[in-house]
C-alpha cells in the first residue's frame, strides 16, 4: 500500500489531465492552503518486471525472463554465453546479445 498526501494527488491529477480546471477557478479559491490527510491506494493489473531483458545491439526487447536470475541463466546457458551484461540494479538485469 502507498501512502500519498492529498497535495501529491492534486498535483499529479493536474498533470496527467491538465491544469485547465485550476486556471479557471476563483484567485481567492486558489491562495487558500490545502488541507493535509493521507490516502492509501492499492495498485492492481501492473505487469510484473522482469528479472532478466536481452536486447540487441539496436536496445530493441529480444526477450524477458521471468523468475531467479541463476536459474534462468543455467537453463538457458546456452544463450547467456552469447551476452554481454550491459545493467543491473535492484534484482533486475539486462543483458546484450553479441552472438559470439
Amino acid at each position: 500500500m502507498l501512502n500519498i498526501s492529498f497535495k501529491k494527488v492534486l498535483l499529479s491529477s493536474a498533470l496527467i489531465f491538465g491544469t485547465v480546471g485550476f486556471s479557471q477557478a476563483n484567485h481567492s479559491e486558489r491562495n487558500q492552503p490545502l488541507e493535509e490527510g493521507k490516502f492509501e491506494i492499492e495498485i492492481t493489473g501492473m505487469k510484473e518486471l522482469p528479472s532478466i531483458t536481452l536486447v540487441d545491439k539496436e536496445l530493441n526487447v529480444i526477450a524477458e525472463f521471468y523468475g531467479e536470475s541463476t536459474q534462468v541463466k543455467e537453463q538457458f546457458e546456452s544463450t547467456f554465453e552469447k551476452t554481454e551484461l550491459l545493467s543491473k540494479h535492484n534484482n533486475r538485469s539486462i543483458y546484450l546479445i553479441v552472438g559470439k
